[in-house]
């Protein structure tokens, strides 16, 4: 199991560092060829892509790659493209300070337990163990429904006995992807 996390570890920073370099063969103004890096941002704050190295892989919530937005917002600094770096700790206080605007209860709950080591966070009945950060932090107004604290002795229907309380958080579900069935060609593989 050691060597099958740390392969997954390796995997994944590997990802993320093709992903960065990627960035540069299509993040593109539209009828403009790339010509520079991206400017890269950490937890909100632009960094230099000398500075990438000092990432660990393992504290990244969420990436996101913008292309012809960027050069809207910051014109020709952001002409190549933006990199949106979020780490989990600064995901958690994005939707930390979310929630709390939405749910006084989960606000007071969070004043008790600050490090909300105490608490299960449940999104769309999914009980959220590992590498959540990211997700709760991209709950908007737009798909947000509503939040719900439950004890300890609720969260046995979950199957989870190690938390004092549970975050239910109930969002609108994005739609899946309609797929289409295509017609073979003789010489593609039937799965």
């Amino acid at each position: 199991m050691l060597l099958f996390q740390n392969t997954l570890r390796s995997f994944t920073f590997v990802m993320f560092f093709f992903l960065l370099y990627s960035v540069n063969l299509v993040a593109q103004v539209p009828e403009k060829k790339i010509s520079g890096d991206p400017l890269f941002f950490l937890d909100g704050r632009e960094m230099l892509k000398s500075e990438l190295g000092n990432v660990n892989p393992n504290d990244i919530a969420l990436v996101t790659v913008l292309r012809q937005e960027a050069f809207k917002k910051y014109g020709e600094k952001g002409k190549n493209g933006i990199v949106l770096i979020e780490t989990k700790g600064y995901c958690r206080k994005l939707f930390q300070g979310y929630l709390s605007t939405k749910s006084a209860k989960y606000k007071m709950l969070l004043g008790d337990n600050a490090d909300d080591q105490n608490i299960q966070y449940i999104l769309n009945e999914k009980v959220l163990n590992k590498d959540y950060e990211g997700d709760l932090s991209s709950i908007a107004d737009s798909t947000f429904i509503d939040v719900n604290i439950i004890s300890s002795e609720a969260l046995k229907a979950y199957k989870v006995t190690d938390k004092q309380y549970g975050v239910l958080i109930k969002t609108k579900v994005k739609a899946e992807p309609v797929r289409q069935d295509v017609k073979r060609r003789k010489f593609e593989l039937h799965l």
